[in-house]
Parts: C-alpha cells; structure tokens; sequence
C-alpha cells in the first residue's frame, strides 16, 4: 500500500514535533477524553503543524543550530535566547547579512556572549552532568518562550506578507518589535534576554536600532523587486542587463572602485562627449595598460558625485563583457536574441538612462555572425544612429585600424578619444593615489622612494609594456614579495590592535626588476654612476693593449648613462676597426659583463651572412605571406627576448648596402619595426659594429712604429699619438670608401684598434696560461704552477707573427706547449685529481731542436716528459705513446726505455704508473 504525499508529510512534521515539543504531542497522541480538553489539545497541535510547514529552510536550520550551542551550553530545553545564535548562523536573506555585519554581529561573538550568560557545567560536577546529559543526536524540547516566538514569528510573516516564517522574522519576533496577536506576543523574559544578549556582544549596540536596520534593508529589498515587476525605478526592466553586465556606478557608489588619477584631461573630453546630442559615443583608443578601463571607471566615479552634470544625474554606467553575452548561446538566433533584449531594455521609455562601457569593442565586428547572419555590430548600429543607445568602448590602436576604420558606419558613430602612456612624474602620482588600497591589501608600508623607483625602473628596463600597467604591477609584485617575506610561518593576529607592517623600499623594486629584466640585482642596487667610474681598469683586466679604445668606450657610456644621451637612442653606438686578434669581439664581452652582468647579454650577428639583397628580411623576418613569417627575425627576436644587450655586428662592410639601410633606424630612433608589425626597442642596447676596413694599412704602419722604436724613438708620448692619429686618419679613410656616410655619422665614435706590442702580448699569454689554471683546478682539482720559462716560450711562439694575426697564435702556444701536455699527462693517469705539480720546459738532450714540457709531480719528485711537436697546433708523441708503439713491434729496450721516460732523480718510472688508467 503506497501512502500519499500529504499523508507522508504529515506524518514527518508529527514526528519532529514530537521530539521538540514532547508534552504536546504525547498528549496528542495518548488516547482523548471527549470534550473541551480534547479539542484544545487537537488545536495545539494542529497550530505545531502548521508553523513547521510554515518555516523555510534557512528557519529550519537556524533552530538546528540553537539546539545544537543550547546542548553545549548543558541545557535541559532549549531557551529563546539561544535562537539569536542560529538567526546569525543561518541569516536566510541578504538584509540580514547586511544587518549583523553593519553592527559586528558575529557568529564567534554570539556565542560567547552566550556561553558566558549560560556557562556549562563546572569541573568539579562533570560526573553528575555525565548521568544527567542527553544523547547529542536527541534534540532539546522547546520551552515554553521559545513556543511563543514561533507563533510570534508567523504573525509577523503574516503581516509582512510573506508566506514563509524566515529568519528575519523569528529574529524580529524575539525582539517583539512589532505587537503581534496580544494571546501570542512574546514575554518580556524573552525580550529581556534577547536583548542581553545584543548588549554582551557590543554594549554600544542597541537592539531597537538593530531591528529598524533590519527593516529598512528589507524594505529597500522589497521596492526592488516591486520596481522590477512595475518598470518603474532604478534598475527597472534591465534583468538580462543586470545578469551579463557590472554597474560601475554602484561600484564607484560602494567605494570598491580605485582613485583614478592622472587622467582629468581624458575624463573631460570623454564627459564633453556623452552630453552632445549627437555623436555622444565614445572609443577610448591606446596601447595595452595605459589606463582605458580605469578611465571608464573615472566617469562612473563622476556619475555618483555631486560634480555630475545635469545631463547626466542618475545615469548607470554598465560594464558589458561579451565573452558573458557570448557565454551560452548554443543555437542560432540565441546571441542575437539575447542582445537585442539587452537593447531593448535600455532604450525602453521607462528605464534608467544606462551607458553601456565595452571593453575590447573590437570583438563586437564579427562577435555572433553566422551565415546569413549579423554580426553585434550591426546589431547595435541602429540605437547607436537613433541617439537611443549611448557606448563608451575601448581598444587598442592596432585592433581599432585592423577593425573599426574598416567598418565606416561603425567609425563615424564612435567619437575616437586617444589615451597617451603617462610619462614617468605622471605615474609616480597615480601610484601615490593608489598606494594605499595596495598597502590594506598586502599589510605593507611602502616608501615614497619605491614609488619613484617604480617608475623609473619599470620604464627603463620593462620595453615590451607601457606606463602605468607595468609600474603598477612592479608595485603589487613588490608588496607580494614582501607580505610572504614577512609571513613565511603563516602565523597572523587576527585582531592584532598594533601591528608593526613590513617596508617596501627601492631596493625591492630593484629586486622584482632584476627578476624580470634578468638583470643582477648588484648592478641594480649599486649606484651606476659610481658603477661606471673604474669601467676602465675592470675592463683593461681583460683587455690588453687597447687603451684607447677602452677610454673611448668608457667615455661614450658614461655620458650615456649621466642622462644626457637621447633617450630616442642606443645607450651608444661604436664602429670597432683594426687588425684581427687585436681584442675587438674581447671588448665587447668584458663591456656586456660589466655593463649588463653577463657575457650572455651579448648578441652576436655575422653580417657575412647577409651579402645577399633580399638577406635583410632574416634580420626583421620576412613579410606576412611568406614560410617563416610567424618565427619572426633573427635580430628582431633576439632584441625582444633580451632587451638589455649588446648587440655585435661582425664584420659589418661585407653585408649587403640594403641590409645596412635598416641600421640608420635603429642608430637614429632606436626602434625598428619587425615582418609582424611589432616595434622592437633598441634604447637599453649598445651596438658594437666591427670591421677590418684598413688593416693593412694599419699593419704596415704599425711596421713604421716598430723601426721607430728601433731608432730610439720609444719613450717619445707624442710619436705614440701621432701614429694613433694617422692610424684613425687612415681608417676613417678607407670607411668613407667602403660605407655610406650617413650610416658612419650616425655613430657615437669610431674606435681604432692599434697592433698589440711586446708587453701587450706578454700580459695576453699570462692571461691565457692563468685560465688554463683555472680550469685545471675547476675541473680536475689540480694545482699548477708555471715556469718562467714555459711561459717565455709561449710568448715567444704566440707573438712571431701578432702584426699580422694578433693575439690568436698565443691561444694556440698555449695549447701547444701547455693544455696539450697536461692533457696527456691527464690522460695517461700520470696526473690525478688533488695533484700538485710544477709545470716546466726543457730542450730534449738527443736533439737540442726539440722541446719537452716537464711535469713533476710535487708529492713524489717524479717528472714526466712530453715532447712538443715542431707542427704548428699539434702534440708529438709522449714517451708512454712511444712506449706503446715499441711494444706492438717488439721487445722494449732498456735504452728505448731511458729516451723515452727520464726523471731529475735519474729513475724510471715503476710499470704500474704506465698502466695506471685514466683519471678524468
């Protein structure tokens, strides 16, 4: 047998009133006794009944949740003021939200005040409170108060016309703010212990001003949603509108919106134009992050103040996002359909006057469009021509050329309003308006210097972005960095009274910038100016020889760096010539890491690449249409990745006269203009140009000074001067043949590199043998020790022919008479990790032509001989190598033995040693 629904839930609601109201309903269900008794029992009952039908599930729970602190609290019933705390636990509506939240009614603070008006059993009679405690699963009766306030509750929901017992109105029945029926008001116990309980949470709180609270945010609740069904009033018919759409002015109403500063010029011509009668739409144009939707947010600020114009009092400006439009639209007709109701109810006679603010309206061309179909744009022409429908858009200016130019009806509609970036003084004062809601947010302080250097820094170093977006973002990352800094551990006061808030000072500015620029953070915090001042002697400790041009260098940067350069250019621009080996690529490597940090920061081209005419579109990759188009160009993208470089541009007069064209933008404006249509930024590089235009002449000359020096003419400064002078005189000569001139005059400075001298190359191989060493002991844990001798040698091999090849045969002796000899002892196991050993160079005693590098070992005095081969770059054979060779062919000898392995201590080496596997 199936029982109906009615009969189910009736005996449900029996059931529930039998566990809370015990008495009644036991009565109710004992046998009757005819007469007047038994029908006052079946009324009480049935008025039960009808209440918990009656009560909405917030009501429902909130009686939960006062069963549930009562049972806490030890209490054999549950007592009325014990409803207050589940009212604030479950508040049912929003007007009651805004209530306990207006007067710091609190769920924690409620139940104290509750806990300390019914404190639970005591220590010392928790075992008779044990015996006497219900099960937790076995709810409380109601008393006899708590009875009143439901039935109070009911009258108030019916006069309040509701058809539901809710929250509010049990909370008001508690209070007895209004008389309801004189046989069912509540009793002044009831009263008097709601009220207490108001007074324990906040003594200045008065429970009379908290109900009229209450019944004012209910009766504002009520005229919306009066207004909504009648069109009349704020809001009034917009419901798609409300669903897709932010109001703006109620945001700016509520204070959620940020201080718009810096931006009156462009708040007023955009005001100017939302009150003609024709033509009053708006398309705020600029690059991303200079400010477009805050400027909307201006004018909503505007709309809400007492400096609104006439025109336009009570205006609503609504954001509408069309990703939101879009959202959902599954079947055709479904987007259109749902825009025109949005039209609709804003051109509607009786609705507010409504702004309507899309960002990105560039979307709306073609947002929608099937075939047969119109797209958002045609949609919204005709309000927009009619005067009916009033836009304010924004866009960048590549999707306002790539678009809305290209629709003329949809052009000539929007009033164009450019939005410039702010300079740098303009956004130090937007980030000072804004701090402060960074500041609450992160609970940190920041410093008026990191204001500034967030400016600053962000326009020097962060190129691909704009003002203020970027300094912004620096300013929150900084906060961020800080907040967690300081509460690693997680560990916070929540009503901390006196807090001492960490500082964001210019030094974590520099940090964020030297993450994201990937710049040192030393070279940052450092003062650059002080940087700069030894660039000399940091970079000669690498550079020899070359002392004019490391001055020219160091000068030519420094007046870049002193802020007297045009920031429209490169820091600076230098045209390297002179013989090869003579340091010029070495030059800018030690410039890239002093100056940026790292020799990484080096982009290298080699302009022998580019010989062909149609070459030049691998530098700024090639126009749309053709393979490759998407990867961009080889200089274009190295620069965008790597925006703080130097940039070498080997052996530039053998390019192609088209490919150097492109190099007058980049020395002139600093900027060039990728295949894509991107603008690359060239103002935080140094472009180095090298060339070996005039090096005969310059090595023929350099031949002059050499039998100067002869003569006698050495100690002379001012025949060294004059010779640097016809040296400069002579390369700039051979440039102007081999360039044109406006690419040479576009240049900071020429720079001559002189042929190295005998000193010069004798510091070039102390240098070259020092690495070597160094390497030595980075990877193979040894440590070396040079003769005199060997590195005599090595000078002398490197330099027999620098007037002509530099200082690159020293590299080569190096490897000769040194790397390869410790290889091979390396190699030969003769050598291990943690060895000492004294490197040095003898004459082979068979033939006194030949040369034998010799390695002794410093903790058994042994020496290993390995002879140098004649040919230049290679390595003869070493006594173990010899060895092997003999021993393939035939027995070893005794005298094979004594050429071929020799000790200062006139021993051979023991067998094992020549076994000995390799160690690496």
């Amino acid at each position: 047998m199936i029982l109906p629904f009615q009969s189910i839930t009736g005996f449900l609601i029996i059931l529930f009133a039998s566990i809370i109201w015990p008495s009644d309903v036991s009565a109710f269900m004992q046998p009757r006794s005819s007469g007047r008794v038994l029908t006052n029992q079946r009324n009480t009952e049935l008025s039960h009944q009808m209440v918990f039908e009656r009560m909405s599930e917030d009501c429902i729970g909130a009686i939960v949740t006062a069963q549930r602190e009562a049972q806490k609290c030890d209490q054999k019933q549950l007592e009325a003021p014990f409803l207050i705390a589940g009212v604030v636990d479950m508040p049912g509506s929003p007007a009651m939200e805004r209530t306990f939240n207006q007067y710091g009614i609190t769920w924690r603070k409620t139940t104290q005040a509750l806990q300390a008006m019914y404190p639970p059993e005591g220590e010392s009679n928790k075992l008779g409170a044990f015996f006497k405690k219900q099960d937790p699963d076995d709810d409380l009766p109601f008393s006899r108060d708590v009875q009143k306030v439901l039935k109070s509750a009911g009258n108030m929901a019916d006069q309040m016309g509701s058809k539901s017992i809710q929250s509010q109105h049990l909370f008001l029945a508690m209070m007895e703010f209004k008389e309801g029926n004189p046989s069912t008001a509540v009793t002044d116990n009831v009263k008097n212990g709601a009220y207490a309980v108001i007074t324990k949470i906040d003594p200045k709180v008065k429970a009379i001003e908290v109900c009229e609270s209450l019944l004012g945010h209910l009766q504002e609740n009520l005229e919306k949603e009066r207004d909504l069904v009648t069109g009349i009033g704020e809001g009034a018919g917009t419901k798609t509108l409300d669903e897709v759409g932010i109001d703006l002015t109620a945001q700016a109403k509520d204070g959620l919106l940020d201080i718009v500063q810096g931006r009156d010029k462009e708040i007023q011509s955009c005001m100017r134009t939302l009150v003609r009668r024709r033509k009053n739409n708006v398309c705020l144009i600029g690059e991303p992050g200079v400010g477009k939707t805050a400027i909307a947010e201006g004018i909503a600020q505007i709309l809400v103040s007492p400096e609104c114009p006439p025109r336009l009092k009570g205006t609503r400006l609504m954001s509408l996002e069309l990703s939101t439009l879009v959202a959902g639209t599954k079947y055709r007709g479904e987007f259109e359909e749902r825009l025109q109701a949005i039209i609709q109810e804003v051109t509607a006679p009786k609705a507010p006057p409504t702004i309507l603010f899309i960002d990105e309206i560039h979307n709306l061309v073609g947002a929608g469009a099937a075939e047969g179909g119109m797209d958002a744009a045609n949609l919204l022409k005709p309000a927009l021509a009619r005067g009916q429908l009033q836009v304010i858009g924004a866009t960048t200016i590549s999707e306002y050329r790539k678009y809305i130019e290209k629709d003329a009806a949809l052009e000539r509609r929007l009033q164009p309003c450019m939005v410039k970036e702010p300079s740098v003084a303009e956004t130090t004062e937007i980030l000072r308006a804004i701090v402060a809601s960074y500041e609450e947010h992160h609970r940190v302080k920041y410093t008026p210097e990191s204001l500034v250097a967030a400016a600053k820094l962000s326009e020097r170093y962060i190129s691909d972005r704009f003002l203020p977006d970027k300094a912004i973002d620096l300013l929150d990352e900084a906060g961020a960095i800080t907040h967690l800094e300081e509460y690693t551990d997680g560990v916070e006061a929540a009503d901390e009274a006196v807090a001492v808030l960490p500082v964001v000072t210019e030094h974590t500015i520099a940090a964020v910038i030297s993450e994201w620029a990937s710049i040192p953070l030393g070279k940052l915090e450092s003062d650059e100016m002080d940087r700069l001042v030894d660039l000399e002697a940091d970079i000669g400790t690498r550079v020899k020889g070359q002392r004019r041009a490391i001055q020219s260098v160091s000068r030519a940067v420094r007046r870049a760096r002193s802020g007297l350069r045009d920031p429209n250019r490169p820091i600076a621009s230098f045209m390297f010539c002179g013989p090869t080996g003579t340091g010029k690529t070495e030059l800018c490597k030690t410039l890239a890491e002093q100056y940026f940090g790292s020799e990484k920061d080096m982009i290298r081209i080699d302009m022998s690449e580019y010989m062909e005419k149609h070459s030049v579109a691998r530098l700024t990759g090639p126009p749309p249409g053709y393979i490759g188009y998407e990867e961009g160009g080889q200089l274009t993208e190295a620069v965008r990745r790597a925006p703080h470089a130097v940039i070498l541009l080997d052996e530039l007069e053998k390019a192609h006269s088209d490919v150097l064209n492109i190099l007058l933008q980049i020395l002139e404006d600093g900027m060039l203009t990728d295949g894509q249509g991107r603008t690359v930024n060239f103002k935080n590089t140094i472009l180095i140009m090298t060339s070996n235009v005039g090096s005969k002449r310059i090595v023929d000359m350099s031949r002059l000074e050499a039998a100067a020096r002869d003569e006698g003419m050495n100690g002379s400064q001012d025949v060294e001067e004059a010779l640097h002078a016809s040296l400069s005189e002579v390369v700039k000569e051979e440039l102007e043949y081999a360039m044109k001139p406006e690419l040479l005059n576009r240049m900071d400075e020429i720079v001559v590199f002189s042929p190295l001298s005998d000193a010069n190359l004798n510091s070039i191989a102390d240098l070259i043998l020092d690495r070597t060493v160094q390497r030595a002991q980075t990877e193979q844990e040894l440590t070396l020790k040079l003769s005199p001798e060997l590195s005599q040698k090595v000078t002398e091999e490197g330099s027999s022919n620098a007037a002509q090849f530099g200082a690159r045969p020293m590299r080569r002796a190096a490897q000769r008479f040194f790397e390869d000899a410790i290889s091979d002892a390396i190699v030969r196991g003769f050598l291990k990790r943690g060895d000492d050993a004294v490197v040095g160079l003898g004459v082979d005693a068979d033939d006194r032509s030949h040369y034998n590098v010799e390695i002794t070992r410093t903790s058994d005095g042994q020496v290993l001989q390995v002879p140098v081969d004649k040919v230049i770059g290679g390595i003869g054979k070493s006594s173990y190598s010899q060895i092997s060779t003999e021993m393939a062919g035939e027995e070893l000898s005794t005298d094979a033995m004594d050429s071929s392995v020799r000790t200062k201590k006139k021993k051979r080496l023991d067998s094992p040693v020549l076994d000995t596997e390799p160690t690496m």
